[in-house]
């Protein structure tokens, strides 16, 4: 009996102390941790998760814990899940880590990465949530994806996402046999000016163009900046050519104002080439290509806001020599 009631007490001590190491641990942990128990209802809540959620402990213990953190639409899952959960232990999340949307105590969502773990206590299954917020981490993503995609200076599309978007209208146009037209747009004068008034106003007049040039086009088109004052837009679901020149004309018109850049007026000509799909190539940079072969044709032949269809006689290797005459004007 005396060894019996040993065992028990050295038991008991053992459990006390097992359950004051995980009050300290969990106490400690800057991730939130959530134990549920059989029948859905949050039975730990640490100071973490209090941080994390907006919710005191004495707010939330005993409640659902679907209806306190999860989005409206991942509460049915959720739900459906529990119910294989409370019967075998096992599930789709369990053991796994996952990033989903949470919801805060004041209704605003948030990314948060989720581990779960079952546990059988009394010979019912219970969970252990771990959730760690990654707003942080997620708008550094978001952050360096944007940065890849998009020009520093302009915030306008780099040439990765245009290519990702002419791919597209290609693909578009080749479904619904619709037209579109890439337009290469080169400013003149431009190194000039950079010259002259320094880089910081060269930027600044490129952003003021940038600005000029997105109010003439519509929100399906595409405008980029592919380096330097070279831009390249795209405009999809083009009926006729002369749809094609009427956005020309009008790029033309917000450029013919005046750009206030350090004080001085500065006026802006351009210089355009044009592609047209589905007549002047099978893939993006093809037409990308040729709309800068055509662009190179018209800045040869002299300042001013002019334009140029690009035709199968301009040759497609003297786009180089095209860029070399142009230089040495």
């Amino acid at each position: 009996m005396k060894s019996t009631a040993l065992f028990f007490r050295i038991a008991e001590k053992a459990l006390l102390e097992s359950e004051d190491k995980f009050q300290k641990i969990s106490h400690s942990a800057q991730d939130a941790i959530i134990m549920m128990d059989d029948n859905g209802k949050i039975s730990f809540w640490n100071p973490a998760s209090e941080r994390t959620f907006g919710y005191s402990s004495e707010e939330v213990l005993g409640k659902d814990l679907h209806t306190i953190i999860t989005t409206q639409k991942c509460q049915e899952p959720f739900i459906k899940g529990f119910k294989k959960f409370k019967e075998t232990g096992t599930g789709p999340v369990i053991g796994k880590t996952l990033e989903l949307t949470a919801v805060r105590k004041n209704g605003k969502e948030f990314p948060v990465e989720l581990s779960i773990s079952a546990i059988n206590i009394g010979g019912n299954w219970n969970s252990i949530g771990i959730i760690r917020d990654i707003t942080e981490r997620k708008q550094s993503e978001e952050k360096i994806v944007h940065m890849a995609y998009h020009d520093h200076l302009t915030g306008l599309p780099s040439r990765l996402l245009l290519l990702d978007r002419l791919n597209q209208v290609l693909a578009l146009g080749k479904r619904h046999h619709l037209y579109a037209g890439v337009l290469f747009l080169d400013l003149c004068c431009f190194k000039h000016i950079n010259d002259t008034l320094g880089h910081s106003a060269g930027d600044e007049l490129l952003k003021g163009v940038a600005d000029r040039l997105k109010s003439a086009l519509r929100v399906t088109d595409t405008i980029a900046r592919l380096g330097g004052d070279e831009f390249v837009i795209i405009l999809q679901d083009i009926k006729q050519i002369k749809d094609i020149i009427r956005v020309i004309e009008k790029l033309f018109h917000v450029l013919s104002e005046p750009i206030l850049v350090k004080g001085y007026e500065l006026l802006i000509t351009a210089s355009i080439g044009i592609s047209v799909f589905p007549d002047d190539g099978e893939d993006a940079e093809t037409f990308l290509k040729n709309s800068d072969i055509a662009m190179y044709r018209t800045k040869n032949g002299g300042a001013g806001n002019k334009y140029q269809l690009y035709t199968p006689a301009m040759d497609e290797n003297s786009l180089e020599k095209l860029k070399s005459e142009n230089m040495l004007r």
